[in-house]
């Protein structure tokens, strides 16, 4: 090798590694910037317009969904849990979890049975984004009350407890929020409007399939089944389910939550998502969006 060959050999090799260098300092700075973000971003802040407190959930801290821990049979079991836990994590927390959830409440509504009523939908999907998109566009086309679950002010307090880490706290709180979103889906219908939740009572999809059982358990029977859930599994190899759970999704939801309907159509075809979610809806529906026969 002469000496121009070397020279340019050895130039081609200090940029190389120049190069990695550079990589690997820009990568350990971009993951300190974003640690430093989450580290010293506030826990809360105040809204301008309300001035009320905010628990932003962008950065929320991963927590372990073990709910084997803490399984609540009826809602005064878990009112009776956190006046217990008062003198342990303190009585400011829970006055809060209790004050949010007596804001979310309504107050006289009758329950819901029977047909010839505007119909309870919930909509899940693993695909949340893509999940939120059919949410609307369904809420949009029959003129349906549109609900997030869990309802605004007691997801702001799970998130709270996601974030100090309270997790028995979180499990006790999102029992209560079932309670005041049965309210909110209650008084959607007496007031002649359908009604459909994005998640329902809680994204089952979400969890491991060996905990569904333990979920269905933890499902109080005294809250409003939904009519309909329709589970939306899109084609594609990050979000699609297998049999096996399509499976024990059926199971599940008609022993315990109601009928289910699972579709598969490709990734971003809303048109034919929504057209299939249609076929499904409008035989049980007559031409003012009542029930006149039910999913089962």
């Amino acid at each position: 090798m002469d000496m121009i060959s070397f020279k340019k050999t050895f130039h081609f090799i200090l940029i190389c590694v120049e190069l990695e260098v550079l990589a690997n300092f820009q990568g350990t700075v971009l993951k300190r910037s974003f640690y430093t973000k989450i580290r010293n971003r506030p826990l809360e802040y105040q809204t301008i317009k309300t001035n009320t407190t905010v628990w932003d959930d962008e950065f929320m801290p991963p927590i372990r969904h073990d709910l084997k821990n803490l399984i609540f049979f009826k809602k005064s079991d878990v009112i009776g849990y956190l006046e217990s836990r008062k003198s342990i994590d303190g009585a400011d927390i829970i006055e809060e979890i209790f004050t949010a959830y007596l804001a979310s409440l309504y107050k006289d509504i009758g329950p819901v049975t029977g047909l010839n009523r505007k119909p309870f939908i919930v909509l899940e999907s693993k695909c949340k984004e893509e999940g939120k998109k059919i949410h609307y566009m369904l809420c949009k086309k029959m003129d349906a009350l549109c609900i997030k679950s869990p309802v605004a002010k007691m997801r702001s307090i799970v998130t709270k407890l996601l974030y100090t880490r309270m997790s028995h706290l979180k499990e006790a709180a999102v029992y209560l929020a079932m309670f005041a979103l049965d309210g909110f889906i209650r008084h959607g219908i007496n007031s002649d409007k359908p009604v459909i939740v994005q998640k329902g009572y809680g994204n089952i999809s979400d969890m491991p399939p060996e905990l569904w059982n333990e979920v269905s358990k933890k499902f109080p029977t005294e809250l409003t089944k939904p009519d309909l859930t329709i589970y939306v599994d899109f084609n594609s190899s990050r979000v699609s389910t297998t049999t096996k759970v399509r499976n024990l999704l059926y199971s599940l939801f008609n022993n315990t939550m109601g009928p289910i309907r699972i579709i598969q159509k490709p990734l971003n075809d809303h048109e034919k998502t929504m057209d299939t979610i249609k076929n499904i809806l409008l035989p049980h529906l007559d031409q003012n969006l009542n029930i006149v026969k039910d999913w089962y």
